[in-house]
């Protein structure tokens, strides 16, 4: 038996419909897709003129490429200052991260692809983030002091504690913050705790972040040359104050073997070898902290 008429015209007009609603979709999803993608390389280049003429066609000023990043983000990425107040006054949001974290501000702060000149005419046009209030609390370990030749193990421990590690590294990282830092973070506290660096829970009360310094000096005596290997490493974690989350851990520096490390014939070197490593790291350090802050926030 055959099927009813009525069946039999029923039947072929699910899939024409189908067809007919994607012939429809498909073209203008990939003419959308064309056109976002088409702002955010004039957006990248600089190219304002071509970014007005696709905004003024309606174009997404929120398109996002493979990494999350819109047309704002990668302007400000890139120095163009007169494409990033554009973008700004037609109400880009300047408050939107990519996949890893940053906004437009981060972006133009830490990962500029252009002029630090042109960076900086786009960072007076970006509203900055508020400053986070940061404690710092640094201390320092004896388990890399293995031997010497020039003084006697008894001697070691307490001719680097006399040293200060801990405040060494601390007050590198102050310096650098007041002078080289922008003073893109509010140092509330800061604090050396001798051998211990684990912070008090007095360390979060009143901050945003609690960054703990641990440096560990090292010393080893090569025999065959009648002198010490130095070397100094420092262990980073920052926390988030609220919560306690972990946005940073990372070491600096190390290595007895590497390329981080230094011969020296004598304890009166000692200090000033550690001491340049801490001056050296303390720009890495900051830089470091600073980023992992504003790309969690």
């Amino acid at each position: 038996m055959g099927l009813p008429y009525e069946h039999m015209e029923r039947r072929p007009r699910g899939p024409v419909l189908v067809c007919f609603t994607v012939w429809l979709t498909v073209p203008w999803a990939l003419a959308a897709m064309d056109a976002g993608q088409d702002l955010l390389d004039a957006a990248a280049e600089g190219r304002t003129a071509k970014v007005q003429e696709l905004a003024g066609q309606g174009v997404s000023l929120e398109s996002k490429d493979s990494n999350g990043r819109t047309a704002l983000m990668l302007a400000a990425q890139h120095g163009h200052a007169a494409t990033v107040r554009f973008l700004l006054e037609k109400g880009a949001d300047a408050t939107a991260r990519d996949r890893h974290g940053a906004t437009a501000w981060v972006l133009a702060t830490f990962s500029p692809a252009g002029t630090r000149r042109r960076m900086d005419e786009v960072l007076k046009i970006l509203p900055p983030p508020p400053r986070p209030k940061l404690v710092v609390e640094a201390g320092w370990s004896t388990a890399n002091l293995y031997s010497s030749c020039t003084m006697r193990p008894s001697q070691l421990i307490p001719q680097v504690s006399d040293l200060q590690p801990d405040l060494l590294a601390l007050t590198a990282f102050r310096r650098f913050a007041a002078t080289s830092g922008k003073e893109l973070v509010e140092i509330a506290r800061a604090e050396g705790r001798g051998v211990e660096a684990i912070p008090t829970e007095e360390a979060f009360a009143g901050a945003d972040a609690v960054l703990v310094l641990a440096v560990r000096p090292a010393a080893a005596c090569q025999p065959q040359q009648s002198a010490d290997s130095l070397s100094l490493t420092i262990d980073v974690q920052l926390l988030r104050a609220h919560g306690r989350a972990v946005l940073l851990r990372k070491t600096f520096g190390g290595g007895l073997k590497g390329l981080h490390a230094r011969t020296v014939a004598n304890q009166s070197q000692y200090f000033p070898v550690y001491q340049e490593w801490v001056e050296a790291h303390a720009e890495q350090v900051y830089w470091a902290v600073v980023e992992a802050w504003y790309r969690a926030e």
